[in-house]
């Protein structure tokens, strides 16, 4: 079993900060409305509702933000292609890969697969060559390919 851990743009990492700070904001502002109305007298079940359901929603985006700094990557086990995104996690057999081209131009890894479908690999780039590696060590038929022209971009 082989990990690549999951290469993240400068963009995805501020929108990850911003998430996790509006979410922190989120929860602590409400919950201290949640608990002046535990001391207001005339409060009604909507307030209440008005204040959890904001901290839920908080909470939720802490549950999804996390895992994905923390644990988004690609794992090569036996003969398939684990591809985690945080709590998202799909499979893909390597006897389903058909292709792997690296464009050179844009230095992206992208996979082909049987059904004429494909997804790019983020991983860092010296890395390619190691996770290209081990997908032909699970299927000796994966094409590999480099292409320096027009990179698949029109």
């Amino acid at each position: 079993m082989k990990k690549f851990s999951y290469k993240f743009t400068n963009t995805i990492k501020i929108l990850f900060v911003i998430g996790l700070i509006v979410a922190l904001l989120c929860i602590v502002v409400n919950a201290k409305r949640f608990y002046e109305l535990l001391h207001f007298e005339e409060a009604i079940p909507y307030n209440f509702i008005s204040a959890a359901l904001p901290i839920l929603i908080g909470v939720l985006a802490f549950v999804f933000i996390i895992p994905a700094i923390t644990s988004s990557c690609y794992i090569i086990d036996g003969d398939t292609l684990i591809s985690k995104w945080g709590l998202v996690k799909s499979k893909t057999s390597a006897f389903d890969i058909e292709r792997v081209t690296h464009f050179r131009k844009t230095d992206k890894l992208v996979v082909s697969l049987k059904d004429q479908t494909y997804f790019v690999i983020c991983i860092k780039s010296e890395e390619y060559d190691s996770f290209v590696d081990c997908l032909k060590q699970a299927n000796k038929k994966i094409f590999f390919a480099l292409n320096t022209e027009n990179d698949g971009e029109k």
